[in-house]
């Protein structure tokens, strides 16, 4: 649901509640292994958890802007392919981290 619904789904006047429940274990488990993935490329770098969260929100804000707000991106999305998005994310990842 995260993934596909991005910051709705955590951005409610019940966020700490529904955590304390466990509601977002799974992505918080997602986003350690992305991060973790991040510390071996380059383990002096100093935000892996900021820089793995930050690639999920920013996939998600780029998927929406190519749909209904074109001019917010440069990225095209057609017939739910996602190639460019990936691309945008390897180019951003790589130059942060060398």
């Amino acid at each position: 649901m995260i993934i596909a619904e991005g910051i709705k789904a955590y951005c409610t006047k019940e966020v700490d509640e529904e955590n304390g429940k466990g509601f977002f274990r799974n992505y918080k488990q997602l986003i350690a292994t992305v991060a973790g993935v991040i510390s071996e490329i380059n383990p002096k770098f100093e935000y892996p958890y900021a820089m793995a969260s930050n690639l999920f929100e920013m996939s998600n804000n780029h998927i929406y802007f190519a749909r209904h707000l074109p001019r917010l991106t440069d990225i095209k999305v057609e017939d739910n392919k996602y190639s460019e998005v990936e691309k945008m994310l390897n180019y951003f990842a790589m130059k942060l981290l060398q």
